[in-house]
């Protein structure tokens, strides 16, 4: 093997080496950055849901993203693949999170339903029981004026 041949190897497992040791580390981010933490935290209140199928069609559409009952899937917990999931229900329970809100803007959620803008095609596309016909969205809708017909916001 020549200097040359011997020079290109080494460079070759320094690369791999570096680069399993960046898959490596990249694992710790979550721990460290909050936007990718993965976690559920305690509900401060529990939802008298109307129905056993608002409850149903809340979580197969609704409540990874706007709740503290997130399933999260096995490429949730392996960087960088989770970090835009974590990323996502970070987002999603800051704009609404049922397990945390006294109050909810119902409005807003029925409009987000009806117009398709929830859930957002990139959820759809990876939890296809998610993507609501116009007669599951509209029972969705339904209870969900039943259940938070006296506790939305005005």
């Amino acid at each position: 093997m020549s200097a040359v041949q011997g020079f290109i190897q080494r460079f070759r497992v320094q690369i791999v080496i570096g680069i399993a040791a960046m898959g490596i580390a990249m694992q710790f981010v979550r721990f460290i950055v909050p936007a990718f933490e993965i976690h559920n935290p305690a509900a401060r209140q529990t939802i008298p849901w109307d129905s056993a199928q608002t409850l149903r069609l809340w979580r197969e559409s609704c409540a990874d993203c706007h709740s503290n009952q997130t399933q999260w899937p096995f490429y949730a917990y392996i960087a960088p693949f989770g970090w835009p999931v974590a990323s996502d229900v970070h987002e999603g329970r800051d704009e609404l999170n049922i397990d945390q809100d006294r109050r909810v803007e119902l409005d807003e959620m029925i409009e987000v339903i009806r117009e398709g803008e929830m859930p957002p095609g990139q959820y759809i596309m990876l939890h296809s029981d998610a993507d609501l016909n116009k007669n599951e969205k509209d029972a969705l809708i339904r209870g969900l004026q039943a259940t938070y017909a006296d506790r939305a916001e005005d």
